[in-house]
């Protein structure tokens, strides 16, 4: 199981793909920050701030069927509602 060490807002220094959806993250911009451990290995992710708001609406479809969000869930899972959300996003 993912045990979350630390989750904070960052403004990013490099580069970065969101765990959720794939997309590049650019330098400087803010994103959401989590380092944790499974298995004894450490891992740090970064999710775009609208990334984590259309998984906590939509939880129940991207959880897999062990209770996890695998790495580009979004992307692979629910594409055109993503694509969509951020373009209402975007206009609002």
């Amino acid at each position: 199981m993912f045990e979350i060490l630390e989750e904070k807002i960052v403004n990013t220094r490099k580069e970065h793909k969101c765990y959720l959806t794939g997309e590049v993250i650019q330098k400087g911009r803010t994103a959401i920050f989590i380092r944790g451990i499974q298995d004894g290995d450490f891992y740090t992710l970064y999710i775009l701030p609208e990334a984590e708001i259309f998984k906590d609406l939509h939880k129940k479809e991207l959880i897999n069927t062990e209770g996890f969000l695998e790495e580009f869930c979004i992307r692979d899972n629910m594409k055109e509602e993503w694509e969509s959300f951020k373009k209402k996003e975007e206009s609002e």
